[in-house]
């Protein structure tokens, strides 16, 4: 069940510059929802593993200080919890059992000491995540127009609706695009009893918009995102176990768009148990 507005916000860290803008965008919608943020980090095991019991510290001072320098670099007073493991297993493992409403991450880029946010991680996050993931890849900055596109199925208006509850809260203008080709008609009928499930609050600041395609639908999407402050895409489970919509149109948008970018997963992700083994990880905060 997604949360909206969130009232925590995970943010997986480690020393990269693109972490530190997750965090600093995290802190304006922190601000902006009256939520709170807890930052993670996540190591992979090192080899030989150190041998510890569950709760006790990890005695390894290369951790310490990672967690240390992003306290300083972040000019936090607060814990930075640290996690020994499988940086996809421990970011999701966190956002369950923390309840998180949004998980705020970094795309790609990977820092000498402790990095982890490659592509694949944060692919791998909005992929089995049950919490709205929002990645960052440029400059932090307040939001103050939205892309939805949508293509009138059930997993997309889910997308939509969280993109009209975003847009209400922040105030931003909410642009709504269907890319289709022929006869319109039915398309513009459907916008127009789509935009009636907006908030009230945030309708005015809505129009909608029907888009040729202008080569593929995420070269489109992505066209029209560049004059957006974000984007909401919905992550659609297709017929097989692992196969998202992620794995085409949206991840060719996540090539595309050097932004902010929701993702909001589908129905059954956000209501069922993953089965991810429980402490996989050895956890302190520091």
């Amino acid at each position: 069940m997604i949360v909206f507005p969130p009232k925590s916000i995970l943010v997986p860290m480690d020393l990269s510059d693109l972490s530190f803008r997750a965090l600093s965008q995290a802190r304006l919608l922190a601000e902006a929802f009256g939520a709170a943020i807890e930052i993670l980090h996540v190591r992979e095991p090192q080899i030989p593993p150190v041998a510890v019991a569950w709760d006790a510290p990890l005695p390894d001072p290369v951790r310490i200080d990672v967690a240390q320098e992003i306290r300083e670099r972040a000019e936090l007073d607060g814990p930075v919890l640290l996690l020994e493991g499988d940086p996809v297993a421990g970011i999701l493992e966190r956002a369950r059992e923390s309840r998180a409403g949004l998980v705020v991450m970094g795309s790609h880029g990977r820092s000498a000491v402790g990095g982890f946010l490659l592509g694949s991680v944060s692919q791998a996050v909005i992929r089995r995540c049950p919490a709205p993931v929002l990645l960052v890849r440029g400059q932090p900055g307040p939001i103050r127009s939205i892309l939805a596109p949508v293509n009138f199925t059930e997993y997309s208006k889910r997308a939509f609706v969280y993109a009209g509850r975003l847009a209400a809260r922040l105030d931003a203008r909410l642009s709504i695009l269907h890319i289709a080709g022929g006869d319109v008609t039915d398309a513009r009928r459907r916008l127009r009893a789509w935009t009636r499930l907006l908030p009230r609050r945030g309708r005015h600041l809505a129009t909608t918009q029907l888009q040729p395609p202008a080569g593929s639908v995420a070269e489109t999407i992505a066209d029209r995102a560049w004059e957006r402050d974000a984007v909401v895409l919905a992550v659609h489970r297709r017929g097989a176990l692992r196969d998202f919509w992620l794995g085409t149109t949206a991840e060719q948008v996540l090539r595309r768009y050097p932004s902010l970018v929701f993702t909001v997963p589908p129905a059954e992700l956000a209501a069922e148990d993953e089965r991810v083994p429980r402490r996989h990880a050895r956890s302190v905060r520091r």
